[in-house]
């Protein structure tokens, strides 16, 4: 059945159900004009996923199963809202947006890092890579592999700086380059006892921490692959004194 609307209408719900298990869907016509091929725009469903498509060729499938959007293939539109076009890039208003190529939060084991050891601490009830008695002067990187072609790279992640840090630096190295430093002092005052008082115990020993540090850094790269290692400048400090942790890695491109 098909419906013309010639003006518009109100209502509370719109809904459109198919009989005898044919496709149910929202079509919109252009028709041929002069040497302006027929375009038709579909909005349904279809083996549970909905579906966006023109001409046939789906644009943009939603998987209601396991709630998993998928890109399929470009289209643009004309207000300049969204595009996504064949090779999977995204833009809004024109600006190309990052997108998300890989995700390690440490809740399941993972390969491809050099130590995969992980922790969880009083008031950290998610997993994350590293923590007390395991990383202190040590280095743990892997390599990520089949990035698409983009020309920059966004890496998000958090760092965790657990007790008795004086001063040391916790580093990211991308490619052999470092890209990110930083520093922490669990006390900065003349009475430690003060520091003990007044600072946060999160994870680790009774000195207090700096959990969850938010890093994103925007770097020019090309490469199909890229190296992320993290380090720190702890010394011989034993990990049980000062450690540390990443969690939530992530690798944008566009």
């Amino acid at each position: 059945m098909l419906i013309f609307l010639l003006q518009i209408i109100s209502a509370t719900y719109l809904s459109i159900i198919s009989e005898d298990s044919k496709l149910a869907s929202i079509q919109i016509i252009q028709p041929k004009s002069g040497n302006t091929k027929r375009l038709v725009y579909r909005l349904g469903t279809e083996d549970e996923q909905c579906i966006i498509s023109v001409n046939g060729e789906p644009l943009f499938t939603y998987k209601i199963n396991d709630h998993e959007f998928e890109i399929l293939t470009g289209f643009s539109t004309s207000d300049g809202v969204k595009i996504i076009d064949p090779e999977n890039k995204f833009y809004f208003r024109d600006l190309q947006q990052p997108m998300l190529f890989v995700l390690d939060d440490f809740e399941i084991p993972l390969d491809g890092w050099s130590d995969t050891r992980v922790s969880q601490c009083q008031t950290i009830q998610n997993y994350f890579l590293g923590g007390p008695c395991y990383f202190s002067n040590n280095t743990v990187s892997k390599t990520f592999v089949g990035l698409p072609s983009h020309e920059y790279i966004t890496i998000s992640f958090n760092f965790h700086f657990i007790d008795q840090w004086q001063g040391e630096i916790g580093q990211l190295k991308v490619d052999k380059l470092i890209v990110w430093q930083d520093t922490y002092n669990w006390c900065d005052k003349v009475m430690p006892w003060l520091c003990y008082k007044q600072g946060i115990n999160s994870c680790g020993g009774e000195a207090p921490d700096q959990i969850g540090q938010a890093i994103r850094l925007t770097l020019y790269h090309i490469n199909s692959f890229v190296n992320l290692e993290f380090s720190t400048t702890l010394g011989k400090k034993d990990a049980c004194q000062a450690s540390w942790g990443i969690d939530n890695v992530a690798i944008y491109v566009y």
